[in-house]
This record gives C-alpha cells, sequence and structure tokens, in this order.
C-alpha cells in the first residue's frame, strides 16, 4: 500500500451532511441518523461508525417496520473531511416493529471498545415470541471490540463481557433493561480499580415519560435495578444526558455529573468517594446556581443537548422553541466564577458562546 498523507481534523458537520445526503437522515419520528463516533485512534486509521435505521433494505424473514443498522465507514484518502462510502461494512443490524424507544447511540470507552446504547423499541414479550431471535438486542448495552484481524466477522467479543460464554443470552450484551434511553456518557478517568463509569439516562418504563439516570454495571438487569437517581420534579419533560466534568476551569464540579431536562431545568450529581456500591446513595444531588444575583437552575428556553471539549468543559445547546429546527438556539459554556475560593453552594455561570437567530 502507497503512503498516506497526515489527516486534518475530521469536520463534523461535512461528515454529517453527508450521511444526510446518502439518505440516511429523516424527520418525523425517531428514525433516521441516530449516531456518529469517530475511532479513537481516527487520526491514523480515518475510522468513524455510523448507526441508524433504514426500510429501503428489508429482510425476508421476521415481521419488522425498519432495520436499525451499525456501520463503520473510513474517510476517503484524498479528502479526510470527506466519506468513502465504498469502505462501508456492516456491524450489525436490529429488526424493529415501532418508531419509538430505539436509542442507537454508539460511544467508546477510554480501554478502546465499543458500546451500543439499544432501547427497547417498545416491544413486547408476544413481539418478541414472533420475531424468533431477530430483536434480542433490544433493551440493551452492547459491547464489542472493532479493533480485529478476523477477515469473516467486523467485531470481536470481549473476554470479559459478563454472557461471553453463556448459552441463553448474546455474548454482546454488557447489561439490558433499558426502556428508551437517551446520551450515554463514560466517565474519561477511571476507577482505582480499572472500572468504568458510564451515566445514562433513561425512560423509567415502557409507557412512562417519567426519566431516571442509570450507572450502567456489567451484566445488570435494569427491569430490576434501582436507578441512582429519579427525575421527579421535571414536569414529565424528558431528560437530556449530560457528561462526567473532568475540565479545569470548575474545580468544584471536578467529577459530578452534568444533565437536564427539556424544559431547561439543569442537575448535577456528585458521586460520593465514602459510598459503596451497597448503600444506594453513591450518587447525591448537588445544588446548582447559575448567576450570581438569583440562584436558580434553569434555563430560559429548551435544552437539547450537552457537548464536552478535549480538555473535559461542558457546554449547553439550548433554544427558545422546543424544536431544533427553529434555528433559535444557542451554545453556553458552563462557568465557575469562584473557582478558586470553595463554599457550600456552588454558583455557575452560563457564558453563550454564539446564538444564530432567523
Amino acid at each position: 500500500m502507497g503512503a498516506r498523507a497526515p489527516q486534518k481534523e475530521p469536520r463534523s458537520s461535512t461528515l454529517i451532511y453527508g450521511l444526510y445526503v446518502l439518505g440516511l437522515g429523516q424527520s418525523g419520528d425517531e428514525r433516521g441518523l441516530l449516531s456518529l463516533a469517530f475511532h479513537p485512534n481516527y487520526k491514523k486509521n480515518g475510522k468513524l461508525y455510523v448507526s441508524y435505521t433504514t426500510n429501503q433494505e428489508r429482510w425476508a424473514i421476521g415481521p419488522h417496520d425498519h432495520i436499525l443498522r451499525v456501520v463503520e465507514y473510513t474517510v476517503s484518502r484524498k479528502n479526510p473531511n470527506q466519506v468513502d462510502t465504498r469502505t462501508v461494512r456492516v456491524l450489525m443490524e436490529v429488526a424493529e416493529l415501532h418508531r419509538k424507544h430505539l436509542g442507537g447511540q454508539l460511544l467508546f470507552s477510554p480501554d478502546g471498545l465499543l458500546h451500543i446504547i439499544l432501547g427497547d423499541g417498545m416491544i413486547t414479550l408476544d413481539d418478541m415470541e414472533e420475531m424468533d431471535g431477530l430483536s434480542d438486542f433490544t433493551g440493551s448495552v452492547l459491547r464489542v471490540d472493532v479493533d480485529t484481524d478476523i477477515c469473516t466477522s467486523p467485531y470481536t467479543i470481549p473476554r470479559n463481557n459478563p454472557y461471553f460464554n453463556s448459552t441463553n443470552q448474546p455474548p454482546e450484551i454488557f447489561a439490558h433493561g433499558l426502556h428508551d434511553p437517551g446520551r450515554c456518557a463514560v466517565d474519561r478517568l477511571q476507577t482505582d480499580n480499572g472500572s468504568l463509569v458510564i451515566l445514562c439516562t433513561d425512560a423509567s418504563g415502557k409507557n412512562t415519560s417519567a426519566g431516571r439516570i442509570l450507572e450502567v454495571t456489567k451484566g445488570k438487569d435494569y427491569e430490576n435495578e434501582p436507578s441512582v437517581y429519579d427525575l421527579q420534579s421535571s414536569g414529565g419533560a424528558p431528560p437530556v444526558g449530560g457528561f462526567i466534568y473532568r475540565g479545569c476551569q470548575s474545580r468544584r464540579l471536578y467529577g459530578s455529573y452534568v444533565f437536564g431536562d427539556r424544559n431547561g431545568n439543569l442537575w448535577i450529581l456528585h458521586k460520593s468517594p465514602f459510598a459503596t456500591s451497597s448503600d444506594g446513595e453513591q450518587w447525591q444531588e448537588k445544588a446548582l446556581c447559575l448567576g450570581s444575583a438569583s440562584c436558580g437552575s434553569t434555563l430560559v428556553g429548551h435544552v437539547l443537548g450537552f457537548g464536552e471539549d478535549e480538555l473535559g468543559e461542558v457546554y449547553i445547546l439550548a433554544s427558545s422553541k422546543s424544536m431544533a429546527q427553529s434555528h433559535s438556539g444557542k451554545l453556553y459554556k458552563l462557568v465557575d466564577p469562584k473557582s478558586q475560593t470553595t463554599t457550600d453552594v456552588s454558583t455557575y455561570l452560563i457564558i453563550g458562546i454564539s446564538a444564530q437567530d432567523g
């Protein structure tokens, strides 16, 4: 093979736009382009992973409305900001009967393994029997290793997956019992024993809008496991997952999980260094005050999502309207104005980075 020129940083907006041109974007329900994740070694291998739904290629077996597909792409050798569609490789496909509770987020953890977070798809036990194994992955967090040299498989199963040698559960499953997972976040700082902390927003049940925060742990069934936090005061608004803060500008926020809901409410959870997994109070809510004149924890408008930069700083994407297509979005950065002092109640400034109206 010939030498390959050094690549520039990817322009994700260009890549995403290219995927919409390919027909992976839809609107009106949860179908369409679901998630995109760059390989941890993207600068060298140019690989990225995409999850989306399609009904253009239907299976001949089993009832289903559409297919949820996870694929691997490699960027073009000539243009690192453009996907080479000829390099597509399918990792997995899941049959879906309904157009809600799809999930589909792709998430690489610091150990380089790919996590695929899937919703329950509103599928019932009767549906699962009728589909005869075509939906075994629904409601699960899958964990696979995409760095494989095996030509016959696009991934391998990590040997420490909980069902690696199971005959009853697919070996890809890392945890299950999820309903309608939103954004999950993995702590970029591993624990002392090398384990990972993954927090996910989720619905509390199949037919409820009540939200919960889960700490995803290997082998757990979240139909029965307690959540670390239940959103009881959000007025029925769906939760919006954020990040575990590991930045440098807000020392008091370090290690806290920042998240919110669509109504503009914001929360932070902090994990007690002295808590044990059996005492049920590992994560505790802390006061979050926005602004210096008055203490409140609500933005004016709707929280659409959270972002994180390379330094671990957290950003909030908000809009004065509930729909992302309204072109009234603002991007905020969470900053602690008292980063050199310590108090019991943290006061944070929301600084607008940019705004686009019209």
